[in-house]
């Protein structure tokens, strides 16, 4: 009742402020779509104010980002998940593992960073990164589907990753449509691999204490700055 009252005057722009989030999740879901539906019919701007980062992609032509009364990034939800400006973007939409570390050189390429295990990790810059020149610490981001999960005993991996550490399962926690796993690697720390339906077959078996090694494609994460 309350959104036709607010429509009925035909406003050139409609202030949504967390207007799902006394809703359970199946009914959020639901109240999401139609939300979607109304606003193409009317044609009106809808401007969305929420904390739940899976709400916003779900629902947004156009994002804003906002850190201390300032807007840090603006984009697409693709944009802003794929190519954040630096790690307070990208752990603020979705999941990311983050690995900070001494910056060793940062070309046109990427950069490459040295953690404090000693352990090296290169990634590329997204097309939006704030510039590294001049930073003397950088962090690799990571996000946990695009990291690979196999038995400690599997080769596979060593033809599919550029980067292969050992670790050990601590909780395994199954969603349906996927499985995330929380990794403990002593070069690493601790990592989140998120792995897919399709992947069953590889992570059925495993369990928490069993051995296992992760790995990914050098050019899946991202170089940022480290704030």
């Amino acid at each position: 009742m309350a959104l036709a009252r607010a429509l009925i005057n035909r406003p050139t722009v409609l202030l949504l402020d967390e207007p799902l989030a006394a809703l359970d999740r199946k009914l959020r879901r639901e109240m999401q779509m139609e939300l979607q539906t109304l606003q193409r019919e009317v044609g009106i701007t809808f401007v969305l104010v929420t904390h739940d980062q899976e709400e916003a992609l779900s629902m947004s032509d156009t994002i804003s980002i906002m850190r201390d009364g300032r807007v840090v990034q603006t984009g697409s939800p693709r944009e802003l998940y794929d190519a954040p400006v630096n790690r307070y973007v990208a752990d603020f939409i979705g999941q990311s593992n983050f690995f900070s570390g001494h910056l060793l050189n940062a070309g046109p390429e990427g950069a490459r960073i040295r953690t404090e295990s000693g352990i090296e990790i290169a990634a590329p810059y997204p097309p939006t990164a704030v510039g590294l020149n001049g930073a003397e610490r950088a962090v690799i981001a990571v996000r946990p589907e695009v990291i690979g999960l196999w038995p400690e005993a599997s080769g596979a991996q060593k033809t599919t990753c550029d980067i292969v550490v050992p670790g050990r399962i601590l909780n395994r926690i199954y969603l349906g449509d996927q499985t995330d796993f929380s990794i403990a690697s002593d070069m690493l720390g601790e990592v989140l691999v998120r792995a897919s339906k399709t992947s069953e077959a590889v992570v059925s078996g495993l369990a928490p204490g069993d051995a296992v090694v992760i790995g990914w494609r050098q050019k899946a994460g991202l170089a940022l700055a480290d704030n």
